[in-house]
């Protein structure tokens, strides 16, 4: 039941959304937090770990059967009769002895109605509703860890997409500057102010520039391309991907504490390990893996049953009505098997080499998520101090740029100057803002590897 308000919230969110696209047959503007509620209802992923969750609970109903006595019931009727004709005896043609016609029937019913308990199976029952009651356990936390999964992708994705938008912001400024550029050159030398050549190399960063606006928009159209994909929608329908809360993180950059200021490494990974749904998967793991020991144990036990029938019988349905001629019984039955010695054996025996191997997965998960966390906090330290070093190298670049510009200009400097110092505050520009993108994206993967943050 915790699934449905948020699969209500996606159905109506993509429901409003894909009737107003309807209504209007415009572009629809796709926030982040659309993005991943669509994805919630929408990914194949989501749906197949939510069935799962479905399956896990239908084997939690079956196993409380075990615990509900089996009761069977049956009714008969027979209707039985005798039809015979007069017969007369003969002796010496005298008609000694006669009998009349003879006409009877018989209507006998029954009814029955027993159950039969198990009161002992050697604790395999417990074991069977233990183990479904850890399977849900199980099912539900990679559900959550599923949902934790996508959203990161999803906003990664995200990021991805309006990062390269603004990237083919800056290679289209690039290239109306470079533009600008060759018609001021190509005047300057019908003037004689300079020579052809230099119209020559200008023309060749222009066409650079609008080779680089190309492949820019190139990779634009396939991110975007991937994130509708993830969100399983149409790729042909068009779409804007756009959220006014980006720019705010990305000037919240610079004002990030360090990582630091999050807590020691061993506190992060004592939350990580108490927070990750797919650790405490993990953990369920090993449970079932225990269960699954008592299992195989069982068949060394004996079998408590208890039996009880109630049966009734007549010859005619007023009498079985009133239950006049009616039959109890109840009994308790001990029953024990030799079990096959060597068969049993080699049941335990997997059951014990399944627990542990089921301990084994679950510290190796716990050494995997150590190590993931300690990643994400180098990534996201060297991210925040690459912006911050990319940010001083563009205000470098663009001062170099303007005063090559200035020198160029004054006929102080070459064309060559100023080209080095254009593509230079090029790379800068590119350089910062993916350098800012991929911060805000490895705050989100942090955000995963601890796995507080639930969707």
């Amino acid at each position: 039941m915790k699934k449905f308000p948020a699969i209500l919230s996606a159905l109506m969110v993509t429901g409003a959304f894909g009737i107003a696209q309807a209504q209007t047959n415009q572009p629809q503007t796709i926030t982040l937090d659309q993005a991943l509620a669509i994805a919630f209802q929408r990914n194949v992923n989501v749906a197949q770990a939510a069935n799962t969750v479905d399956e896990a609970k239908a084997a939690v109903v079956a196993a409380y059967g075990l615990y509900i006595p089996k009761l069977n019931a049956s009714a008969s009727y027979e209707r039985s009769g005798l039809n015979a004709p007069p017969t007369t005896r003969y002796f010496i043609g005298l008609s000694l002895t006669s009998n009349q016609r003879t006409d009877l029937y018989y209507n006998q019913y029954s009814g029955n109605v027993g159950f039969t308990y198990t009161l002992f199976d050697g604790f395999n029952r417990e074991a069977t509703f233990s183990t479904a009651k850890q399977s849900e356990t199980q099912a539900n936390e990679s559900y959550a860890r599923t949902r934790q999964s996508i959203a990161y992708s999803v906003m990664s994705s995200y990021l991805t997409v309006i990062q390269e938008e603004q990237q083919v912001k800056v290679l289209q400024e690039n290239l109306e500057n470079q533009k600008r550029e060759l018609d001021r050159i190509t005047e300057q030398n019908r003037l004689g102010a300079v020579a052809i050549g230099d119209v020559y190399r200008q023309q060749s960063l222009v066409a650079q520039a609008e080779y680089n606006l190309i492949s820019g928009q190139n990779l634009y159209d396939k991110s975007k391309a991937d994130l509708l994909n993830l969100l399983a929608l149409d790729v042909n329908q068009p779409y804007v991907i756009a959220d006014a809360t980006i720019a705010a993180q990305i000037k919240q950059v610079e004002t990030d504490p360090s990582t630091d200021s999050l807590g020691t490494f061993h506190e992060l990974l004592s939350r990580s390990l108490a927070a990750r749904p797919d650790y405490a998967a993990a953990e369920a793991g090993v449970n079932i893996a225990d269960l699954g020991i008592t299992q195989a144990w069982s068949s060394y036990y004996p079998t408590l049953s208890l039996d009880g029938t109630l049966s009734t019988y007549a010859e005619d349905w007023k009498t079985t009505s009133s239950w006049a001629n009616r039959q109890t019984n109840i009994d308790a039955t001990l029953s024990w098997q030799l079990p096959d010695i060597f068969s049993s054996m080699q049941r335990i025996e997997q059951a014990d080499i399944a627990k542990k191997n089921a301990v084994l997965q679950m510290q190796q998960s716990a050494r995997d998520i150590s190590v993931a966390l300690k990643k994400a906090l180098l990534d996201l330290d060297a991210s925040r101090k690459q912006y911050v070093a990319s940010q001083k190298s563009q205000i470098a670049a663009e001062q170099d740029r303007k005063t090559a510009e200035a020198k160029y200009n004054l006929g102080s400097g070459t064309l060559l100057d100023l080209q080095v110092a254009d593509a230079a505050y090029l790379t800068a520009q590119l350089t910062t803002l993916a350098n800012a993108y991929n911060y805000i994206t490895l705050k989100k993967n942090l955000e995963l590897v601890i796995g507080e943050k639930n969707y």
